[in-house]
């Protein structure tokens, strides 16, 4: 194994990809600049991040601009049902990809909250680049039809801001997403953050806003104990504290974007000396 550096983003919706960017704003402020890693791996809001950070961009800029959000877009709400019928889908059999796609076709068939136009338009406002970075990154999605789970990269044959949409299609809020010939969901439906991606690199920092997703498969504890005792890698895991948790009442409202980034950021403080012992 290779003494390499993974920087794992995970996903939580809107309200996630701020925390994100909070919390690499304030570590860059710190001192401890994460643009040097050897890969990088986003799923959902954290591909839109991830993205960005290989692309070289300042994290403290993107803060700027969350921070003084005035022009929020519509907040996205998906009940308490629905959440429940994702959950009972990603955990329906021992086979984890049909069940994969049992999900992805239920999502096909059922009407979504917003179109695929409203979520390219978000990822463009948020991931203005079409060419990869020269630096490794993987951008995880699902097969809406097979349950296939996919890593895209540089050889991927499409472009960044194609994968990152198909990685935030969040099934009943977004449609799957049209991309390379295919339909695709989130990456978050397999994992929340899919650190097992990182499995080949010593030292791997997990920054993840959520630790479960739609059911306890996939979430990122078991996945990081996991990921340590096959590899015997040094892994650290940062999830949002309970200051976040109290101003994020729902991940898909954009108006809590600023709360949200300021909270990741004062968190970030906590954790920066773990963080900087890791990363050397």
């Amino acid at each position: 194994m290779r003494d390499e550096r993974a920087l794992v983003l995970g996903g939580g919706g809107l309200t996630g990809f701020g925390w994100l960017v909070g919390m690499l704003a304030a570590l860059t402020e710190i001192g401890i600049d994460l643009r040097g890693s050897d890969l990088t791996i986003g799923t959902s809001c954290g591909s839109a991040v991830g993205a960005q950070h290989a692309s070289g961009v300042d994290p403290r800029e993107i803060f700027a601009k969350l921070i003084t959000n005035n022009n929020p877009g519509p907040a996205r709400l998906l009940t308490s049902q629905a959440m429940a019928e994702l959950g009972a889908l990603i955990s329906s059999g021992k086979n984890l990809e049909l069940a994969r796609a049992r999900l992805g076709r239920t999502a096909l068939e059922t009407p979504p909250l917003a179109t695929e136009e409203e979520l390219r338009a978000g990822v463009l406002a948020l991931c203005p680049f079409s060419d990869w970075p020269a630096q490794r990154l993987l951008v995880t999605a699902v097969d809406a039809e097979s349950g296939e789970f996919v890593a895209f990269d540089a050889n991927s044959g499409v472009s960044l801001t194609d994968a990152v949409t198909a990685s935030c299609a969040l099934p009943f809020v977004y449609p799957p997403a049209q991309v390379g010939g295919r339909r695709w969901v989130d990456g978050f439906i397999r994992s929340p953050a899919n650190a097992d991606l990182a499995g080949k690199c010593q030292r791997i920092l997990v920054l993840a806003p959520m630790a479960e997703g739609f059911s306890p498969i996939g979430n990122v504890p078991e996945q990081v104990s996991e990921l340590r005792a096959r590899t015997g890698a040094s892994v650290v895991t940062v999830f949002a504290d309970e200051t976040v948790e109290a101003v994020n009442t729902n991940p898909m409202d954009p108006a809590l974007l600023p709360a949200v980034a300021e909270a990741g950021y004062r968190q970030a403080s906590a954790v920066a000396a773990q963080v900087a012992e890791l990363w050397g």
